[in-house]
């Protein structure tokens, strides 16, 4: 997983953000310019993190009584 900073400690499931030039090289190695809103999204968080089934009820609240707490 990237990055150092606990999603619990910090309240923040994103990844770091993905570069101007990273951007670019997934797009040209895509042969496609990204829609506007998905290089924004990535230029925010380059994905998330994913949970661990164990960290997740039966009803998927992990996040709502992790954050909520």
């Amino acid at each position: 997983m990237r990055g150092t900073r606990s999603p619990l400690r910090t309240r923040w499931l994103g990844l770091p953000p993905a570069s101007e030039e990273r951007i670019r090289s997934s797009e040209e190695r895509l042969g496609h310019r990204l829609p506007p809103s998905y290089r924004a999204f990535v230029a925010v968080s380059d994905g998330y993190v994913l949970l661990d089934p164990g960290d997740v009820n039966e009803t998927g609240e992990w996040a709502v009584h992790c954050w909520a707490s």
